[in-house]
Formats: C-alpha cells, structure tokens, sequence
C-alpha cells in the first residue's frame, strides 16, 4: 500500500489508510513505535500497562480490583551490612 508523506512542521507525516486504522483499532491520540532497521520502517501499536493489565484479566483497567492485582508488602533485604544509615 502506497501513501504520500506530507510536511508536518520541521517534520514529514504518514497518514494511515482508514482499513488499518479499523484494523488495528487506532484512534486520534493512539500511541505507536516506530523503529527502523536496515532499510526498514516499522510502525506498530504501543502497548501500555493499561492494555496489558485488560488483556491478562480481560476487562478494563477500571474495574480491576486491588485484590485481584495482589498487595505486596515490604521487601526482607537481609541483615543491615557496613555502615548503612536506616531510620
């Protein structure tokens, strides 16, 4: 699929065809990497904590609970070696 870069300040854009755009569910604000590698320029979705969070519990991030996630407490570092100052 052929597009056109256009000027975009100091900077050239790509606008993404509409059947990617349903495709891969992107919307005004998406958040994407880009990389390049040899003669190479990929872009893909970004994936945040959020998407991952939904994906491994599958619902949204709003209704996941605290008890769900799990509650960690302190970390046992061990006995207090050298001159360390704990207070």
């Amino acid at each position: 699929m052929d597009v056109v870069l256009n000027k975009w300040g100091n900077s050239l854009g790509i606008r993404i065809p509409r059947e990617l755009v349903d495709a891969f569910k992107f919307h005004p604000g998406s958040r994407v990497r880009i990389s390049a590698n040899d003669s190479k320029i990929t872009i893909e979705p970004a994936v945040s904590v959020e998407a991952l969070f939904e994906s491994h519990y599958g619902k949204p991030m709003a209704s996941i609970s605290r008890e769900e996630v799990g509650t960690y407490g302190e970390a046992d570092w061990g006995s207090d070696i050298g001159g360390e100052v704990i207070e």
